[in-house]
């Protein structure tokens, strides 16, 4: 999704309505992409937060949603490396700052594109029939088993795999005419 010039003038001028859109528009991304680094959902949300929030005392300085979307990544990815090394500093090995700090710069662009894709499918799921996104849903993201979902929602295996099978056949095609591509 990306953010109207009109959402980018009202979010200059402190619209709060403005920044809910942009909040909504980057928050889960994010999240994700800052999890990946640090692999922990609830710090990584809270560095979210706090990087939406930065950028909202900053909104007079950005005119396009690519300056606020690359701002917000950089913010979130130093984010991360100040929270990793003060984890260092109160128990944690020095491997995991090793690890973030020389991260290769393909690993971050990596998970970036992974929060990105992640997003979109998301998006996506609107579009399919209920069950394909439900089954979806509770596999991919919620990470259940097929006998898990089967008895989540009171239907057989069989049915389970099948609509995990359209919904990968249909997402499949909705990211190819956006684009996208992606191995599932």
């Amino acid at each position: 999704m990306v953010l109207e010039p009109d959402i980018i003038i009202a979010f200059k001028r402190g619209d709060g309505t403005a920044f809910e859109q942009v909040y909504k528009t980057y928050f889960k991304r994010l999240a994700y992409f800052a999890n990946k680094l640090i692999g922990d959902p609830e710090q990584a949300e809270d560095i979210t937060t706090e990087s939406l929030l930065k950028l909202w005392d900053r909104r007079h300085q950005f005119d396009n949603p690519s300056h606020i979307k690359s701002w917000l990544y950089i913010t979130v990815r130093n984010a991360c490396i100040n929270f990793m090394q003060e984890t260092v500093r109160h128990s944690r090995s020095h491997q995991e700052i090793s690890y973030l700090s020389t991260h290769e710069e393909e690993d971050i662009d990596r998970h970036r594109i992974d929060a990105e894709l992640i997003n979109e499918i998301h998006h996506q799921l609107q579009f399919l029939p209920a069950q394909c996104a439900q089954v979806f849903e509770l596999i991919y993201f919620r990470g259940k088993s097929t006998v898990e979902t089967a008895n989540l929602l009171q239907t057989s295996t069989k049915n389970v795999l099948n609509q995990k099978l359209k919904a990968i056949k249909l997402l499949k095609a909705q990211l190819l005419k956006r684009g996208l591509f992606l191995f599932l």
